[in-house]
């Protein structure tokens, strides 16, 4: 084994401050660039072993190693002049083909989750999975404070490139531009960028100046500190992508303004809020020498939108297409002033964040009888409550929902992802039409709500009424959810407490068969307790609309004979004055209006309200 030796030292840059304060916080193993790479042919692996090391030569971020020094809150990068690679074969053997495929599967996965010793690297990991003779898949893992995705796709080529060459061969003389040279020409803009108090740009565009987006779909909106990523993906039709091209050639724009436009417009539908703030994915190579370069350049910027209900989605797209202009211009702003989190406020902010990218994958590249093709990628470079993915290939665009699992069910992402799908569909049949009519319910939810979830009819064998019922589980699992109602909840066992005093209350009005109870309350816990109070002490309930008509109430009451109205302290105010006691569910029950002697006798008689 070869010696180490340092070339030097340097401090990060503002994407791998903003990386590395979000490990810390948590999910190290989270934020990683990993790439699948399907080789077919007769690939030979010593000729490939090789191209791999001419490719770690050319790079010296990929053999960088992180050393935080005592007292200092983020490391510095150390470039090793010589770094022994981490290469490894896997063979699988014995088994039939969709059965290697799904162990590559599992491997991958696991590959997502295990960590990096930065300090010590080496930072790239390369695994060869061999599925057969002919068919094989490099896996290149990085941790993201090294690489993005493009860094990535990068790879690819120089891997595919340096293979067709012959990595004998001496290395080409053009060497790329390095990653800390990179860093020190940003560290130089910023500190303009500081002191000239451009910083006020930045409150243009800042994405914490809209309140989080909160998504109604079984979504818990408390910050989390831990991070579960998780992900659902799908393959768009070719009806759908042929017209998503159209549009775009229609009105010349790129696939990433449309789509995001979509993304935009559904947030906006979900969450009834105008001004809408979507992550925007910003390579961050602005010049064309770092259009090939390898390291950790990208960021999210926040592109903005305001949506009002009479606005065509076509306008919106000219919107769109400016605000991410925007963005790209304002990048060096958005650095200068996110490059790291420092408080719980800004991990906060993160734990709500709304995502988007959109990327073009590279077509296969030949060597020889061998052929390479970008096949598979996992990449996090930031954290988000939901982020959308959608990435093209040469004949296919795979829509990819990454979440995090801590907050959002499967099956939200599921119908989050059916909606969208929905709503570009909607979009690309007719973009002249309104935003607010642009249809969301896909068929699988459509159906959903109007059939399966109408299928009520069955035949009861079980005669006894509903409060019969409850009153066996309440003696069966008393301990039980029963109700909910936004914050407020009551086990059977509480529910049949309250319903047997208010029963008690009612019959000690004279309430029994034949007589009706005007039942005037908001639809809540207190309506269930009040209706199963009524049926308990034998009398029929009159549902009556709270805050409506009065002469109409008036008019209810009085036609049904009702003498008692079981109502709360709130809707008590909007009750017209007539001939008929008020019962306060959730008061005191002794208050009776003038009663309190027959609530004396109740409580003698049952010891309890």
């Amino acid at each position: 084994m070869q010696s180490k030796a340092v070339v030097d030292e340097y401090q990060l840059s503002p994407q791998q401050a903003r990386i590395w304060s979000l490990q810390q916080a948590g999910g190290s193993q989270t934020y990683r660039a990993q790439s699948a790479i399907l080789i077919e042919g007769e690939v030979d692996v010593e000729r490939l072993r090789g191209a791999i090391a001419v490719v770690t030569n050319r790079h010296e971020i990929l053999r960088a190693n992180f050393h935080l020094p005592p007292g200092m809150a983020v490391p510095l990068q150390v470039i090793e002049s010589h770094q022994d690679m981490t290469f490894q074969e896997i063979v699988v053997c014995g088994c039939e083909p969709h059965e290697r495929l799904a162990r590559f599967e599992e491997f991958f996965q696991e590959e997502t989750k295990s960590g990096f010793d930065i300090e010590r690297g080496p930072a790239a990991r390369f695994y060869l999975f061999t599925l057969s003779a002919s068919e094989k898949i490099l896996v290149t893992s990085l941790p993201s404070i090294c690489a993005d995705s493009r860094s990535l796709k990068n790879l690819f080529r120089e891997i595919a490139g340096a293979y067709a060459a012959r990595p004998q061969a001496e290395e080409t003389t053009s060497q790329p531009i390095q990653y800390v040279d990179f860093t020190e020409w940003q560290k130089e803009i910023l500190e303009q960028i500081d002191d000239s108090g451009a910083s006020l740009s930045w409150q243009l565009i800042n994405s914490s100046s809209s309140s989080p987006l909160m998504l109604n779909l079984e979504c818990d909106t408390k910050p989390l500190l831990e991070y579960k990523p998780d992900h659902v993906s799908l393959t768009i039709d070719t009806e759908t992508i042929t017209g998503i091209d159209r549009l775009c050639s229609a009105y010349r724009i790129s696939a990433d303004v449309l789509l995001l436009a979509c993304w935009q417009l559904l947030a906006w539908r979900l969450t009834d809020q105008k001004d809408i703030t979507i992550e925007n994915l910003c390579e961050g190579r602005s010049i064309e020498e770092l259009r090939e370069a390898i390291g950790a350049y990208a960021c999210f910027c926040p592109v903005r939108s305001h949506f009002e209900p009479d606005y065509q989605f076509a306008e919106r797209l000219e919107t769109v297409d400016r605000s991410i202009k925007s963005a790209n211009e304002h990048f060096a702003h958005i650095l200068w002033r996110g490059g790291r989190m420092t408080n719980e406020g800004d991990l906060a902010d993160r734990a709500q964040a709304i995502g988007f990218e959109y990327e073009e994958w590279p077509k296969a590249e030949r060597a020889g009888m061998v052929t390479f093709t970008y096949w598979r990628q996992y990449c996090r470079i930031d954290r988000f409550k939901l982020k959308l993915g959608l990435y093209r290939k040469v004949e296919s665009l795979t829509l990819e929902m990454q979440y995090d699992s801590a907050l959002f069910s499967r099956r939200s992402i599921e119908l989050i992802q059916e909606r969208y799908l929905r709503l570009i569909e909607g979009a690309i049949a007719n973009e002249r039409a309104l935003i607010v009519e642009l249809e969301l319910l896909g068929r699988t939810e459509r159906e959903r709500l109007l059939i399966e979830w109408n299928a009520t009819e069955r035949r009861l064998t079980d005669r006894r009424c509903v409060h019969e019922l409850i009153a066996e589980q309440a003696c069966v699992r008393p301990e039980a959810i029963a109700v909910v109602h936004r914050e407020e909840w009551l086990s059977y066992g509480e529910l049949e407490r309250r319903a047997n005093q208010l029963a008690h209350a009612l019959r000690a009005m004279g309430v029994g068969p034949d007589c009706v109870v005007g039942l005037y309350l908001e639809r809540s816990t207190a309506s269930l307790i009040g209706l199963l109070g009524i049926q308990k002490a034998g009398g029929a309930y009159l549902p009556l609309e709270v805050g409506g008509p009065k002469e109409r109430l008036c008019g209810m009451l009085k036609d049904a004979g009702v003498k008692v109205v079981v109502t709360s302290a709130e809707a008590v105010r909007s009750l017209p004055a007539g001939e008929w006691e008020k019962v306060i569910v959730g008061g005191d029950w002794g208050q009776l209006a003038g009663y309190s002697w027959r609530a004396r006798s109740m409580k003698e008689e049952s010891g309890k309200w």
